[in-house]
């Protein structure tokens, strides 16, 4: 599989489907359900390290894969800029941070864990992967395009 291919919707989907539960759970909208750590991810859903400034962090995820699945979306249009692709991995690396976050506090600070923020974690992971893809890309094809344009030639970024 392409890098590329992977900056479509489809991990930001699931990865915004999973939070999206995990936030109805900690807005206590409806009951949680953990298929592997019951007792656990609600330890992990009820503790203080759960909310940023007040706000569950379930929720930020939210808004983070959704930015992540429209631009991903347009990143992948013929003729793309590269500052699409910048965003896109900059948001997807932001998302792995905050994946890598959830893993590291369920470990060493909390000292339970959550199987659904572990996938969503998973999904992170790999948006991070391909978004060091794209801004390796993007970074690249913008400093070809700056090369160019102060030596008056034409450089291929194929």
């Amino acid at each position: 599989m392409k890098a590329a291919s992977a900056a479509r919707p489809g991990p930001s989907l699931l990865g915004l489907t999973i939070s999206g539960y995990l936030a109805l759970v900690q807005l206590r909208l409806i009951a949680g359900w953990d298929p592997f750590f019951a007792s656990g991810g609600r330890a992990v859903l009820a503790s203080p390290t759960a909310r940023v400034g007040g706000i569950p962090d379930s929720l930020l995820a939210v808004a983070a894969f959704l930015l992540a699945a429209l631009v991903g979306g347009f990143a992948l249009r013929p003729g793309r800029s590269p500052f699409i692709r910048l965003a896109f991995g900059s948001v997807a690396l932001c998302i792995w941070v905050g994946g890598m976050a959830t893993v590291v506090g369920q470990a060493f600070v909390i000292h339970a864990w959550s199987s659904l923020s572990l996938a969503a974690a998973a999904v992170a992971a790999g948006l991070g992967a391909v978004g060091t893809y794209e801004l390796s890309r993007a970074l690249e094809e913008i400093e070809l395009d700056e090369e160019s344009d102060s030596d008056g030639t034409a450089h291929s970024t194929s």
